[in-house]
C-alpha cells in the first residue's frame, strides 16, 4: 500500500466476478496484510479482545455496525492482519484461516 507506515503488502481474496472496492472493503472479501519487520497498523472496530493462535497473542478488533472482524499478530518478524466480515464467516472460521498463515521458509 503506497504511503503506509510501516510499508504494507495487501492481498484481497473474493469470489470470481465480485465487485471489489479495494482493501478493507467489507462483505464478500477477505484481506490479508503483511508489514515487513514491524507490526501492522491497521485500524479496526471499537470492540477489542485477545485470542490465541498457537503461541501467538492475537488482537481482535470488531466493528458491530458493519460486522468487520480484524485480527492482528506477528508471524516470524512480520506483522500480519486478516480482515473478514461476519456476513461471510464466523470468528472461528476466520481464526481457522489465520492459523494457516506461516512464516517464510
Amino acid at each position: 500500500m503506497p504511503g503506509a507506515e510501516p510499508p504494507l503488502w495487501v492481498r484481497v481474496y473474493a469470489p470470481v466476478g465480485a465487485h471489489v472496492l479495494g482493501d478493507n472493503g467489507g462483505r464478500g472479501q477477505l484481506d490479508l496484510y503483511q508489514a515487513f519487520g514491524a507490526a501492522t497498523q491497521i485500524g479496526g472496530g471499537p470492540e477489542r479482545s485477545s485470542v490465541q493462535i498457537g503461541d501467538s497473542d492475537v488482537v481482535l478488533l470488531r466493528e458491530p455496525a458493519s460486522g468487520e472482524l480484524l485480527l492482528q499478530w506477528i508471524v516470524g518478524h512480520d506483522g500480519v492482519a486478516l480482515v473478514g466480515n461476519e456476513a461471510d464467516m464466523t470468528l472461528d472460521e476466520l481464526l481457522g484461516i489465520a492459523r494457516s498463515v506461516q512464516p517464510p521458509g
